[in-house]
């Protein structure tokens, strides 16, 4: 019973339709506020990854420094180029005694649909890889309409769309293999 407690408690992170009884790690996927994601990136010394995932609703701006992945593009080998990614950050990251696990950030327009399926893509690679334990899965609480809203004047967290970096795909041309290690 305690388990079921405690296991309901962050079902409340996901939404319920993409929570299966078969789905159990769907759980350990969270949001993260656009406030804690611009301290990340402002402060700039905890290991955090940024993919944008949106396909045909890209508008002229993306979170700086964000990678680039529709998500019809985001399959096994990009999973594999962003965990590797994931595992050299944290490790340029956590120098002396830090060990801080490597957020790994999802958004699409909304952050409802398309980053969610992502963010679960990744998660259960990284589970699959035994990988959980240093990186962390997250998924930006109101995607980019929020963060554009809160932050359109702030250089140091919005950019010009650029999919110049990118996962291995690329808006312009989707066969293009730009490597992740380019960011």
């Amino acid at each position: 019973m305690k388990n079921q407690v405690e296991s309901a408690r962050h079902l409340h992170h996901f939404p319920h339709r993409y929570l299966h009884k078969h789905h159990q790690h769907e759980a350990s996927i969270g949001f993260i506020s656009n406030e804690d994601l611009a301290a990340r990136l402002i402060e700039g010394y905890l290991p955090t990854i940024v993919i944008d995932v949106r396909d045909d609703d890209v508008t002229g701006r993306q979170i700086r420094g964000a990678l680039f992945c529709p998500e019809h593009c985001f399959g096994p080998k990009q999973v594999q180029r962003l965990v590797q990614k994931a595992n050299e950050t944290r490790v340029q990251c956590n120098t002396g005694i830090s060990n801080h696990k490597c957020y790994v950030v999802f958004y699409c327009r909304d952050s409802v649909k398309k980053s969610l399926r992502c963010a679960y893509k990744f998660h259960q690679a990284l589970s699959d890889m035994g990988q959980i334990h240093g990186i962390s899965t997250k998924v930006l609480r109101g995607g980019a309409e929020s963060w554009f809203k809160s932050y359109e004047t702030d250089h140091r967290l919005v950019q010009d769309f650029d999919d110049t970096f990118s996962i291995g795909c690329s808006k312009q041309n989707h066969g293009t293999n730009n490597d992740i290690t380019s960011r």
